[in-house]
């Protein structure tokens, strides 16, 4: 079955290089980001695991999908209650945001294609100075310690290390791959690797990896849309590749995963698939889509059919309160608290003139491992009830 048009995309490989500096020199001043040296990358130690756990089987193995206007949410609209912090970028979006226990913010804003590193404290944006301006692809970070990952001019992805205000580089994996970072894990095409606290360690995916999700104590990684199954959990020793139920003649694609309570996770996206006009062109559609696992089976929740084709959860992340926030394709942010949804729109989001005209301004959610700050980011940077 060939993908439907919402999925036929091309993954651009991209060459990186991951540098680490210590966070404590990001507060205050920042001194000049010095050049890179090839050698003393962090070191690395004994792999955590050196192959993958047995996969799940999805139960059930399938959902069905409720008439085409049924909306199984009913979530409910609310006043936002997100203040924005940060001017808009005057080009490109806030992205990979990690946001420290103190309630700070970490991010690549990415003006006009250039990818430079900042730091959000309380309402103060400031600038963390990296070797490879206008490099920065993602952001991983653990205690003192944070991992860029830049697009250094390298055949190769880098790991470095910043010791006495010098940044070190070494070898991570060939480019052409997907990476990312999440806390103390860094994603690499079908391995990843955590920061143990002195070492990186190593472990394989059961797959190819698109994107990190979930919390950094409890990682999933979102497989590549060619993978045997959407999604991988790790189990405290290995990743193991997690199916969930299919839609009859439809395509699942996720896009976050969020430990919500013991034994309990969502994973959200849409479905999608295409129908024929008259004059038999493909027109893509598709719904929003919340995965529930609990008790071993999953349950599953669909949102209205989207006639374009764009309706998806573009992000997720967990509220430390046994819920979640969710953003939609069009900015929308949702919450599930105590299993009922609502939905809200920050005031800036909306057209000035056509109040029901909206931007989708806000892609992606940072929240912190206690769930207590919470972050959107997009053209700006909103925080959660401060």
């Amino acid at each position: 079955m060939e993908a439907p048009l919402s999925a036929r995309a091309v993954t651009c490989g991209v060459v990186a290089a991951l540098a680490v500096l210590s966070l404590s020199a990001c507060t205050d001043a920042h001194p000049a980001a010095r050049r890179p040296a090839a050698t003393r990358a962090d070191p690395t130690g004994s792999p955590l695991a050196t192959g993958v756990a047995p996969a799940t089987r999805a139960k059930p193995a399938s959902c069905q999908s409720p008439p085409r206007r049924s909306d199984q949410f009913h979530a409910r609209h609310v006043t936002a209650g997100w203040r924005k912090v940060t001017p808009d970028s005057p080009s490109g979006f806030f992205r990979q945001g990690n946001v420290s226990a103190d309630g700070s913010l970490l991010t690549v804003q990415d003006p006009g294609g250039i990818g430079e590193v900042r730091r959000l404290t309380g309402d103060t944006l400031e600038p963390v100075p990296t070797p490879w301006p206008g490099k920065s692809l993602g952001l991983a970070a653990s205690g003192e310690r944070l991992w860029v990952l830049t697009g250094a001019g390298q055949d190769k992805y880098g790991l470095g290390s910043r010791e006495a205000g010098t940044w070190y580089g070494g070898p991570l994996a060939s480019g052409g791959v997907d990476v990312d970072g999440r806390g103390p894990w860094v994603m690499a095409g079908d391995r990843t690797m955590r920061w143990d606290g002195r070492a990186w360690r190593q472990t394989p995916l059961p797959d190819v990896g698109a994107s990190l999700t979930g919390t950094t104590q409890a990682p999933w990684v979102v497989l590549d849309e060619e993978a045997r199954a959407p999604l991988a959990q790790w189990t405290g020793r290995a990743w193991r590749l997690v199916r969930v139920p299919g839609v009859k003649g439809k395509w699942v694609q996720l896009s976050a995963v969020v430990p919500t309570r013991p034994g309990e996770f969502w994973a959200l996206g849409m479905v999608t698939w295409d129908e024929e006009d008259a004059e038999l062109e493909p027109l893509a559609r598709s719904r929003l889509l919340a995965l529930r696992w609990k008790a071993g089976r999953w349950s599953c929740l669909f949102g209205p059919t989207d006639e374009e084709g764009n309706a998806r959860f573009a992000d997720a992340v967990h509220d430390g309160r046994g819920g979640l926030w969710a953003v939609t394709h069009d900015g929308e942010l949702w919450h599930l608290t105590d299993g009922r949804w609502t939905r809200e729109r920050p005031r800036e989001t909306r057209h000035v003139m056509n109040p029901d005209t909206t931007h989708a301004d806000i892609m992606e959610l940072a929240a912190s491992e206690d769930g207590r700050h919470l972050y959107a980011l997009g053209r700006a940077v909103w925080r959660l009830g401060q």
